[in-house]
């Protein structure tokens, strides 16, 4: 008995300190299951309907702008799509809070898939046909979103920790061309960089919460911490 109430207890706090972390990762898995992403690549017509590209912006289907995070494209939805969803998205609420990490995660989403769509339509129009043709194909999936919250988590974190948190980010993403696709790179970069401005001017003005502040801050920024949150109080 006594275990199940701790248990209860655990979950009903992870809720409370994780609400839209938890919602985006049981709405992605549960949409991958449904549309087969789970076991499979993509389908379509789904990312027809759901996904951003030009056409879809010129015809003022904004709304894409809002559902494409929740559908997967290729190669599907894996497992450790889902733990990086955890991971970046929770570090962020638990140090910012849940309506920061939601507008961080869609604003940067929105930021980087109008850029990358911008991008890759002043390259067709220069003549490369790779990026006239993926301007015009609909992209969907929570990876730029994913990214950004980590950028934007790291971003928060104090003195020469910021550049530490950074700098494996930036080490994976700026490569990673090999392997993505140089729409999904682009957008990537733009997403992080956006979310990383958007957390280093705004978020790192109002009152945070860090994991492990004894190493993370000096005694100084951990008294300046508090003063900030009394003042709000």
């Amino acid at each position: 008995m006594k275990l199940l109430r701790r248990a209860s207890l655990g979950a009903f706090a992870a809720v409370r300190t994780w609400p839209f972390t938890l919602s985006m990762t049981v709405a992605v898995t549960v949409i991958g299951a449904l549309s087969g992403t789970v076991w499979r690549a993509d389908h379509d017509a789904i990312k027809d309907a759901v996904g951003s590209d030009l056409d879809g912006l010129l015809h003022l289907r904004l709304y894409t702008l809002i559902t494409a995070p929740f559908y997967q494209s290729d190669p599907g939805i894996g497992w450790s799509m889902v733990l990086m969803m955890f991971l970046f998205l929770g570090a962020l609420e638990y140090s910012a809070g849940s309506r920061r990490t939601a507008m961080t995660f869609f604003a940067s989403d929105i930021v980087a898939t109008v850029g990358g769509i911008a991008v890759l339509t002043l390259l067709g129009e220069a003549g490369w046909q790779y990026a006239h043709h993926a301007a015009r194909t609909a992209d969907s999936g929570s990876s730029v979103g994913m990214f950004a919250c980590a950028a934007a988590f790291a971003a928060l974190l104090p003195g020469v920790w910021r550049w530490l948190g950074l700098a494996p980010l930036m080490g994976f993403l700026l490569p990673s061309l090999a392997w993505f696709s140089f729409a999904t790179w682009c957008q990537h970069l733009i997403g992080v960089t956006a979310a990383a401005m958007l957390s280093a001017r705004c978020w790192t003005r109002a009152p945070v919460r860090l994991p492990f502040p004894n190493l993370l801050m000096t005694g100084r920024e951990r008294f300046a911490q508090v003063s900030r949150r009394r003042r709000l109080t």
